[in-house]
């Protein structure tokens, strides 16, 4: 699979489709973070994108299947290991207490036991007028097509970057932030916890950045003061010290005359480069 050019900046469709997938991956995280075992990371109520199916894929439930979500037409669905659908409905002209009602049925029609589903987050997401009832409604499939291709080549520059990385963590999407995430750990402390790490993603707009935009981030236990004085990146920005990491915009990337895939797996590279001389990767 190729990256896909971006041509389109950032507009009020592509915001509102993808305010709206926001809202809906909800179900497949509730759904995770209810029915499945939890781990101390949340993972349980992360999900990948497969792209060429453009659905969200949450977890394994209990029975075996998987919820997931058509992300151009919002059909939530159950489906089997080879992503065949087995149960869907429509979001469409139906607010989120109906989705809910319906989403109970479909799981327990499916032979889970629901007992413990609940409709509530373990996080805030910004508000929107469907988390208070209102209703699922859109008429405009470009928004949504274009943030298939965010996610689409976010999983492809993020496989890229971290082939030759071992320690790697997988390339999922996290529904508080509804970004496309992997971690790189690079050092544990004496009790073998870990304590500094590398992270890499695709961000959804932000209090930090009113666009979505490529990230690359650093964590560490004790803090550095080397930080503050980073070398500039082949692209992007470093955004110290508001943030521990740089990010590089769509618009930056609309407005530069190279090679797309090559922009930002340079910011990447370069990124990851500039903190191994002060962290290296073991």
């Amino acid at each position: 699979m190729k990256w896909k050019a971006f041509s389109k900046a950032y507009n009020k469709q592509t915001k509102e489709a993808l305010i709206l997938q926001h809202q809906a991956i909800q179900f497949i995280a509730m759904a995770g973070k209810y029915l499945i075992d939890g781990k101390a990371d949340d993972s349980h109520s992360n999900m990948i994108f497969i792209s060429d199916k453009s659905m969200y894929v949450g977890n394994e439930l209990p029975n075996g299947k998987y919820l997931a979500l058509q992300s151009t037409e919002l059909y939530l669905m159950l489906v089997n290991n080879n992503l065949e659908i087995q149960k869907q409905f429509a979001l469409e002209g139906k607010s989120r207490a109906n989705i809910y009602k319906m989403l109970r049925k479909m799981l327990f029609d499916s032979g889970l036991d629901i007992t413990n589903l609940k409709d509530e987050l373990h996080y805030e997401i910004p508000d929107h007028p469907i988390a208070h009832d209102g209703i699922f409604s859109f008429n405009d499939e470009e928004g949504f097509e274009e943030n298939n291709l965010y996610r689409r080549n976010a999983k492809i520059i993020l496989n890229e970057i971290i082939r030759p990385i071992k320690k790697a963590g997988p390339i999922r999407i996290w529904p508080h932030h509804f970004d496309t995430a992997c971690m790189i750990p690079i050092g544990y402390n004496e009790q073998h916890e870990l304590n500094q790490s590398i992270g890499l993603g695709f961000a959804i707009p932000d209090s930090m950045i009113d666009q979505p935009y490529f990230y690359l981030s650093f964590w560490t236990e004790e803090g550095n003061e080397n930080l503050k004085n980073l070398p500039a990146l082949s692209s992007g920005q470093w955004m110290m010290p508001q943030w521990n990491g740089g990010i590089l915009s769509l618009s930056e990337i609309l407005s530069s005359q190279n090679n797309q895939f090559e922009l930002v797996k340079g910011f990447y590279q370069s990124g990851i480069d500039i903190l191994q001389k002060y962290f290296p990767i073991h």
